[in-house]
């Protein structure tokens, strides 16, 4: 944003969004998902993968990610981080966004992994749920 000179009182608008959840996403208390992600991206002329990278400080975990999932798979990335993040608040467990979406990136390449034959929605769903049980049994 900084480098294109837009503010959120300026992006919101143009993405369908409240300047206050522009706020929110570059606070870290929320992300932009599906959709909205692209249309960041495009507002902000990136890649989505690369916004996601910089907005979150995990441009080589993200790259790192990019040689395990199936290109189509990556933009996905910022919804496993909500969902596991919601999966893990269940509990009372907050990992942080960097761990939180460390462990969604293990759950996303889980995902890609599996039997191609199962929607790729339920395949995250069971590899979030999978993650959340492993996070739960280590901090147990």
């Amino acid at each position: 944003m900084q480098l294109r000179g837009i503010r959120a009182a300026q992006l919101g608008p143009r993405l369908g969004v409240t300047p206050s959840a522009v706020r929110q996403w570059l606070d870290g208390k929320t992300h932009p998902v599906g959709r909205r992600m692209t249309d960041l991206a495009q507002a902000l002329d990136v890649a989505p993968d690369e916004l996601f990278a910089q907005a979150a400080g995990f441009s080589d975990a993200v790259h790192d990610f990019q040689g395990h999932a199936a290109p189509d798979e990556l933009h996905r990335l910022p919804e496993v981080v909500e969902a596991l993040a919601a999966k893990l608040a269940e509990d009372g467990i907050s990992l942080g966004p960097r761990r939180t979406t460390a462990h969604a990136q293990a759950a996303l390449r889980q995902a890609s992994s599996m039997n191609q034959a199962l929607p790729f929605e339920e395949r995250t769903r069971f590899a979030v749920e999978a993650k959340a049980q492993d996070i739960r049994r280590r901090l147990d």
